[in-house]
């Protein structure tokens, strides 16, 4: 706020306020010549406005970029992107008809490293692989890996299965 013989001036360069100054008016005058006194404007224009000469403009926020949806997720994070249903039929795979000894082998091995990791990345091209060998061998569906391995899926709601 300016004193009673003061007045706020905006300082202009190429068309945006680049200061602004409380000053009597022959000083902001004689020391920053063409600034534009604001006194009493109300809204008080700012460092950053714009101004064409006669109007000021603020500037334009841009919004916020949105934060990406995550990709890496706990072994429980991991697993409540699957079905109760899934979990069950992925977790019992030995169990599941027509298995061949080498997708046992296989299932066996990512479950495992599943079970083992503390952090599981959606895009990482093992786990994108082992997501996709599940669905290849039918324990879930090809739609359902990938919805599984989409960041911008959510886990399916109700009962989850960890």
């Amino acid at each position: 706020m300016a004193a009673p013989n003061e007045t706020i001036h905006a300082v202009i360069q190429n068309g945006i306020v680049v200061n602004i100054i409380v000053a009597d008016a022959a000083w902001a005058e004689e020391n920053y010549p063409g600034s534009v006194d604001i006194t009493g404007m109300n809204p008080e224009p700012g460092i950053g406005w714009s101004y064409d000469g006669t109007t000021f403009t603020p500037p334009v926020i841009p919004p916020p970029e949105p934060t990406p949806p995550p990709t890496q997720f706990s072994t429980q994070g991991f697993r409540a992107r699957y079905t109760k249903d899934e979990l069950i039929t992925v977790d019992n795979y030995a169990d599941f008809p027509g298995i061949s000894d080498s997708d046992r082998q296989l299932m066996l091995s990512i479950q495992t490293s599943i079970m083992s990791a503390s952090i599981i990345d959606i895009t990482a091209q093992n786990v994108i692989d082992a997501v996709n060998d599940e669905a290849r061998i039918g324990l879930i569906t090809t739609q359902r890996a990938a919805e599984i391995l989409d960041p911008n899926s959510l886990p399916p709601t109700g009962e989850r299965g960890f």
